[in-house]
Formats: structure tokens, sequence, C-alpha cells
């Protein structure tokens, strides 16, 4: 029944996300992530903070700041350096290295498909919190790929890749991601739109094999160079190890381009 669930999870994700924001209005997914290349010497300064209550009632804030730099019109390089919020107090978190670089892109009439590679680095600055998600004091590497069709109706987008973790005690992980984007407003120029996100989430752990199902409703609004959103994120399947186990998590972002 699981290896049911992984596979059709893994069919429904093979296509993926993107379009220019200034040209269709319609920001990039919550949760996820899409191949949208602003243009050559274009940054973004960004936040998504994760609020994230546990099974056993621990709650965690993780409270990153993002700054992204294209150098060219078809590469993307980032910076995420995020503080760590529990009982234990305030610390510093993971820092992470991103790099993605566009090798697709087919345009037509009012509508777009592109491809990226994706590169994370994340390095164990943070404490131990025995949570994957949060802390691990673990280096780890990430490589996927990030797709999506998009036209000014609506958009779909998803993400496929394989984590390393250089711990004995955590599991390599598979990820799939898929979302689909409704903009409820005509697109405009200056951005004012506003978008629903319905976004999904699935984790197979290759040592453990384990496996995790997450869906994420959000709500995003943008206007001109800002971009306002919030999601909730819950479990749907959570056959993982108890460190990983949570009951719900609670995103809340702003962007700035410039």
């Amino acid at each position: 029944m699981l290896l049911q669930v992984w596979k059709r999870g893994f069919v429904l994700v093979v296509f993926l996300v993107a379009l220019p924001w200034v040209i269709w209005s319609q920001g990039p997914p919550i949760s996820g992530d899409k191949p949208i290349m602003l243009g050559a010497k274009r940054k973004v300064v960004k936040t998504l903070s994760e609020i994230r209550v546990m099974e056993d009632d621990d709650v965690f804030a993780r409270l990153p700041l993002m700054f992204h730099y294209l150098p060219t019109s078809d590469m993307l390089t980032a910076i995420h350096l995020p503080l760590l919020v529990n009982e234990a107090g305030m610390s510093l978190g993971d820092l992470d290295l991103m790099y993605k670089y566009q090798y697709f892109r087919k345009d037509g009439k009012a509508k777009t498909f592109r491809m990226v590679a994706k590169a994370v680095q994340t390095f164990p600055t943070g404490k131990d919190v025995d949570n994957p998600d949060i802390g691990i004091k673990a280096f780890q590497t990430y490589i996927g790929t990030v797709a999506g069709y998009e036209t000014i109706k609506y958009g779909i987008s998803g993400e496929l890749g394989f984590k390393l973790v250089f711990d004995e005690e955590h599991s390599h992980v598979f990820r799939q991601k898929l979302g689909f984007g409704l903009p409820l407003l005509k697109p405009a120029y200056p951005v004012n739109q506003l978008n629903l996100y319905f976004e999904y989430q699935s984790d197979y752990f290759t040592e453990n094999r384990g496996y995790r199902l997450l869906y994420a409703q959000g709500i995003q609004y943008a206007k001109g160079q800002w971009t306002y959103e919030v999601s909730a994120q819950f479990p749907l399947v959570q056959n993982v190890p108890d460190g990983a186990l949570f009951k719900y998590a609670f995103l809340l972002g702003t962007r700035y381009v410039f």
C-alpha cells in the first residue's frame, strides 16, 4: 500500500512550474519552488518563517533571512540564514547555500514551461534538536529539479530531488513536491494579484523506509515589488521516526524584489 502511494506520487511530480512574475503576476509557491527567473542582476530579500507543533507538543519556530541574486537571466544563487526558537531559547539555525540553473524553456501564447536544476548545501551551524527538518548537526546536500507549466489562469509546479544526510543516525530522503496555483485577480502591471495555493510534499526515507505526505493550503498577495503570504501545513500520512512526527505548521512570508 505504501509503495503504491509512493509510486503514484512519483508519476505526479515528473512535470512541474514557471512564468515571469512581472508578466503573469503570479508569485512563487509558498512551501514549494519554481523555476522563475526575474532577469539578470535582480535581487530578492525574503523570509518564510515556520512555526511547527510536534506530536509531543514541542514547538519550534524557524525564522530565516534569505537573500537571492541572479547573476544572469538563467542562474540564481542564494543564502538562507535562519534563527531557531524553541523552549531552550533562541539560537542560530543551519545555514543553506542554494544554486539554480534554468536549462529548459519553452514559451507559448500566454503560457510557458520551464525547468531548472537545483542544489542546496546545508551547513550544521545550528543546534542538534533531533529533528531532521529543523536541525541534526549534520551536513546535508540536496540535488533536484524543479519544473512547471503556467498560464495566466493557473500554474502547476513540482519538484523531484534527493537529500543526502551525512549522519549515520538519520536517513537520506527522496523528496517530491506538487503544487497548484490559482490567481484570483486579472493580470495587471504593476503587479496586483491574489493567489491561492494547494501544495503537497512527499518524503520517502531510504534507510528506515519511512514515508510522509504533507498538504499545505496557502494564500498570497503580491503588490508591486512586495509579496505577502501565509500557509497552514498538515500531515496526511506519517510513518516516520518519532523525532519527525508533527501535528501542524504555519508558514508566514514576505518578499521584496529589486
